[in-house]
């Protein structure tokens, strides 16, 4: 049994044999194939039936038959369904008088996808939903005026260099409803394991046990929230806390409960993502 997948429009191939009484390959006579549409009616008649073709026998052996299936709309056959296809021929027992045998077998199916064109149709269909809708010159996406959806124009806006610099089209993916601009530095602290910077006391100094200012490149507001942040030298070695806020336009890191010190200007340490 064969199965197949297929487009409206292909031409499908199915392969059957057949034998005679005494079990040796034989090629019958008046070989015939219908295609059925699965799930109609018991007495509907095949979508389409024809002759199958008698392989050489130069090359095969006898009784090898292939049938060839158009599956187009002017035969009959649509997008979205299923079809079984069926065989049948007429061998004789070659005894006297000789008798005649007309076996039928099932020899494989298939279901039909939409044609390219019908896509780009149902396509189409669904641009001209959208509103205002226009082929810009190009036959690109979609245009319309001011106040419409302008995907061309909004596409075309970005611009993005491709020597490993992110810029100022590239947001933080923060959820704010300005976000501020990501930079190139954003971007890698991250995707980096961990991130090491330091303390800095600011002028006058307002550090505390649960704020303070850091070395951070992120000017982006809540960038490293719910990382967390572990003290890496000085007096405070190896203590950890949560960020709960990170101040960008400062660089000043706010943790959820306190250290048991205020971090020294110029203590190190490390941020890592949970």
């Amino acid at each position: 049994m064969q199965y197949k997948d297929a487009a409206l429009g292909d031409t499908l191939f199915f392969w059957f044999a057949a034998n005679g009484f005494d079990g040796n390959a034989e090629d019958g006579t008046t070989p015939l194939f219908d295609v059925r549409l699965a799930g109609g009616a018991a007495g509907d008649a095949p979508i389409l039936s024809g002759t199958p073709t008698l392989l050489s026998h130069a090359n095969y052996s006898q009784g090898l038959y292939e049938i060839a299936v158009a599956a187009t709309i002017g035969n009959g056959f649509a997008a979205g369904n299923e079809y079984a296809v069926f065989c049948s021929l007429t061998v004789t027992d070659g005894g006297s008088p000789p008798g005649n045998l007309t076996p039928a077998g099932f020899v494989g199916s298939f279901k039909l996808r939409a044609l390219a064109s019908d896509l780009a149709a149902a396509i189409t269909r669904v641009l001209l939903a959208l509103p205002a809708y226009a082929p810009d010159a190009a036959h690109g996406l979609p245009v319309s005026d001011a106040g419409g959806l302008d995907l061309d124009a909004k596409i075309g806006a970005l611009a993005f260099t491709v020597a490993g610099d992110v810029d100022v089209n590239v947001q933080s993916w923060k959820g704010a409803a300005a976000p501020d601009v990501a930079t190139e530095s954003d971007i890698a602290d991250a995707v980096n394991d961990h991130i090491s910077a330091a303390v800095s006391t600011p002028s006058p100094d307002t550090n505390t046990a649960t704020s303070f200012k850091t070395t951070l490149s992120s000017a982006v507001d809540d960038f490293y929230n719910d990382m967390l942040l572990t003290i890496t030298s000085g007096a405070l070695i190896k203590q950890v806390k949560k960020v709960t806020n990170y101040d960008g336009t400062g660089k000043i890191i706010t943790v959820g409960t306190g250290f048991t010190g205020t971090p020294a200007d110029g203590v190190t340490f490390d941020l890592v993502h949970q």
